[in-house]
């Protein structure tokens, strides 16, 4: 991370770049000053300590100077009395304390000379050897998204190694903290958790776990084979598809709507599913 302290009339900069590298020019004086904070500091951070050292290097001169930034979340984090950031609040009490330094925000590559210089120190800070390792303490969001990946990493390993919802897994491999949004009827027929005589006869609500035309029940069954439910029927898929074909009912629309209508029929007509057929 970079900036710039300068006289008003050669404006200066701030710049982020992805490395979290920071660095300091002060064109009338050849001052230079780079620095790298580890990858998991966030930008913000970056960003707010080269504000500091700029106000830490401007408070040792009686001139008056202004340093120029384009990181606009760090000028506003710096007006807001209530900031969190020991940084933020340092800076707060230096320019308090200090009636020499002001601040402003200037926009970053429009050609300005200081904004030119610092970009460049910028890159060079990637790979020298002059820039110094900073040390602080990690921001609260990346303590979150450390532990947010860890917990996903956790459930992952459970996923892949447990033994139910196995229907569910055919569709769903990779977890994540989307909402899928799916109706009712589509999770029932996916989970095998509806009004199908195998999942009643678990609770005894059914003789058996079969459906009244005698075949094995299984929500694919009905949605493909089952005599019971032909108006509802749609293509049956070879073997090597079927979890291609069942990926596709939560993803196209007019699919996953017959499944929804079959779900609703079978739900209406209970009662003939129950039923004892002849042979």
């Amino acid at each position: 991370m970079d900036y710039a302290i300068q006289n008003p009339e050669i404006p200066g900069m701030l710049q982020k770049i992805t490395q979290t590298k920071w660095n300091a020019w002060k064109p009338n004086e050849g001052h230079l000053l780079k620095g790298r904070l580890p990858p998991k500091n966030s930008i913000f951070q970056a960003e707010i300590i080269a504000l500091q050292e700029a106000v830490k290097y401007a408070q040792n001169h009686q001139n008056k100077l202004k340093i120029w930034s384009d990181s606009l979340s760090s000028l506003k984090a710096l007006l807001n009395q209530k900031s969190n950031s020991p940084i933020a609040r340092y800076i707060q009490d230096s320019l308090y304390n200090t009636h020499n330094i002001t601040l402003g925000w200037i926009r970053a590559h429009v050609g300005h000379l200081g904004n030119e210089k610092a970009d460049e120190l910028a890159k060079e800070a990637i790979t020298s050897t002059e820039a110094s390792m900073l040390t602080i303490p990690l921001p609260r969001s990346s303590a979150k998204q450390d532990l947010k990946q860890r917990a996903l990493a956790k459930w992952q390993r459970r996923w892949d190694d447990g033994i139910n919802g196995r229907s569910t897994y055919e569709i769903i491999k990779k977890l994540g903290l989307r909402n899928h949004n799916w109706p009712r009827q589509l999770i029932q027929f996916i989970t095998g958790h509806g009004p199908f005589p195998s999942y009643l006869f678990r609770f005894g609500k059914h003789p058996d776990n079969c459906c009244a035309c005698r075949e094995p029940d299984t929500p694919f069954d009905y949605a493909t084979n089952c005599r019971l439910t032909l108006s509802y029927h749609l293509k049956c898929p070879a073997d090597q598809h079927i979890e291609a074909w069942l990926k596709s009912i939560t993803n196209h629309r007019l699919l996953r709507n017959k499944i929804i209508d079959l779900l609703i029929f079978i739900t209406s007509q209970e009662d003939l599913l129950k039923s004892e057929q002849p042979e």
